[in-house]
């Protein structure tokens, strides 16, 4: 397919228009997301919750393997013929409409392994979600390849509110956890009908004859990454659910929510952004270099800013937003939050190996890692949910210095000492703030009170670190002028 956006010039303004769409439309999609588990949670409560987590596992892993990389295989490839573009398309809706058939031909094993029977009908219906999700997949990818970033972000906060709308009212209508259900397929349905209409690109029929082995394997190496990383995300989940209950599982899981949400709001627009942008200034080292330690500056100061100091108000936070019956949810969200901070330095990681074509190298690295986490996970569970979170957390702090180490050993153009210096020196700025902001929660006043004051140190710390060093200053202003930044 004929490259929409090959200039230079091309490329700075959509990409500088499109990092600053990306970035308004991932906040109103971080709120939406908000209102949504506050809003839920306090209409369901945990054990509806849980029973949705073990579908949630379900969902992610089928969405997954209906794109297993193809998606960013379209991204990353120079040049892609319209017939190249078509199989693949037809390769997803295939996977797609296949996964939600196994879907439904295994949900007697799901709801007798969990031991819900009520999960059997919520399982046929959620693998609808695949089906809608592999016929977008393409569509979304040509968006994504000619750098359509605010049309794609209008699609993500259209889809989601109209899934909370959905949720929401099944759940006032005593519904229970199909609240949920409900709200998935929304999305989904929602989701695929914007691509659909918003792409000006239409398949066409299956060709055969057409040299689709780089496309395959790009995919298959990113997709075996992708697929490792989730089996090891979402082991602790599976685990509490089976052997801890769906009450325990809802509150692990509104903890680990209240990590990813905005954790993935902050990290998937700089990666929808980061990705396309940087594979096209492989042939210029020192713009990729600029490009990719802006980025990463910026999403840790953005991340870090976030949740030092949620960590340290978090019984105050939960109590606000999801009520006193969510109370166990406090130390399972301040272990797993240390581990949102480390994984946030290694974003930067994964699109050096996603941009240099990296992924056989990427494919090694999750291998042994994820292995790691997987065991850590499994002795974590010994201690019950709030071990599980440990052992989730010990394994992510590990990895990230290991993937740094991985990374100089496959990329001899790759910035690996600034990257890790970077990252530790805002680590540091922001790990002090937040434990003076921790040391006043821990006075005892009002749940309001404490927020506002702790709120206050937390700032006045910060700014008395702008004032004192002289780099975090200069990442300010970095962070200021985004739209000189993404001009690349």
């Amino acid at each position: 397919m004929p490259e929409a956006v090959d200039s230079k010039a091309n490329i700075r303004q959509q990409a500088a228009r499109g990092a600053v769409a990306t970035l308004i439309g991932q906040a109103a999609r971080f709120l939406i997301q908000l209102a949504g588990i506050i809003a839920l949670s306090r209409i369901l409560g945990p054990t509806a919750v849980g029973l949705f987590a073990t579908l949630a596992v379900i969902v992610g892993l089928g969405e997954l393997l209906r794109d297993f990389g193809l998606s960013s295989a379209v991204i990353q490839a120079e040049n892609v013929t319209k017939s190249q573009s078509t199989n693949l398309f037809w390769v997803n809706t295939c996977l797609g409409l296949g996964l939600a058939a196994v879907c439904a031909a295994f949900a007697p094993l799901v709801a007798k392994f969990y031991g819900e029977a009520q999960l059997t009908m919520a399982c046929v219906a959620i693998g609808s979600v695949f089906a809608f999700g592999g016929i977008g997949t393409q569509f979304r990818a040509q968006l994504s390849r000619n750098l359509k970033f605010t049309t794609i972000a209008v699609i993500d906060v259209i889809s989601p509110l109209v899934g909370l709308v959905a949720g929401v009212a099944v759940a006032l209508a005593n519904g229970g956890f199909w609240a949920l259900v409900v709200q998935q397929i929304t999305v989904s349905l929602v989701a695929m009908v914007l691509v659909v209409i918003a792409s000006s690109w239409v398949p066409g029929l299956p060709v055969r004859g057409v040299e689709m082995r780089a496309l395959i394997t790009f995919g298959w190496n990113v997709g075996c990454t992708q697929l490792v990383n989730f089996v090891s995300k979402n082991l602790d989940t599976v685990v509490i659910g089976r052997f801890f209950g769906a009450e325990q599982l809802g509150l692990y899981n509104r903890a680990y929510q209240l990590l990813t949400v905005p954790l993935t709001q902050l990290s998937t627009p700089a990666t929808k952004v980061a990705f396309p942008v940087l594979s096209r200034l492989r042939g210029d080292p020192e713009r990729y270099v600029k490009y990719l330690l802006s980025g990463q500056q910026s999403l840790l100061h953005v991340v870090l800013f976030f949740f030092t100091y949620t960590i340290a108000v978090a019984p105050q936070m939960i109590e606000i937003a999801l009520g006193s019956e969510w109370s166990g949810v406090v130390p399972i969200y301040q272990i797993l939050a240390v581990s949102g901070l480390v994984q946030t330095a290694s974003y930067a990681t994964y699109w050096v190996f996603l941009s240099e074509g990296l992924t056989g190298s990427s494919l090694r690295f999750t291998l042994l890692s994820r292995s790691c986490l997987i065991a850590c996970v499994l002795i974590g569970s010994m201690w019950g949910v709030t071990g599980v979170a440990a052992g989730y957390t010990i394994a992510i702090v590990v990895a990230w210095p290991c993937g740094l180490w991985w990374l100089k050993r496959a990329s001899a153009s790759a910035p690996v000492g600034l990257m890790g210096s970077n990252a530790i020196r805002i680590f540091v700025i922001y790990v002090v703030a937040g434990v003076c902001a921790y040391g006043v929660s821990r006075v005892v006043l009002g749940t309001w009170v404490t927020i506002g004051v702790s709120l206050i140190v937390y700032l006045a710390f910060l700014g008395c670190a702008v004032a004192a060093v002289p780099s975090f200053r200069s990442d300010l202003r970095t962070i200021y002028s985004f739209r000189t930044m993404v001009r690349v």
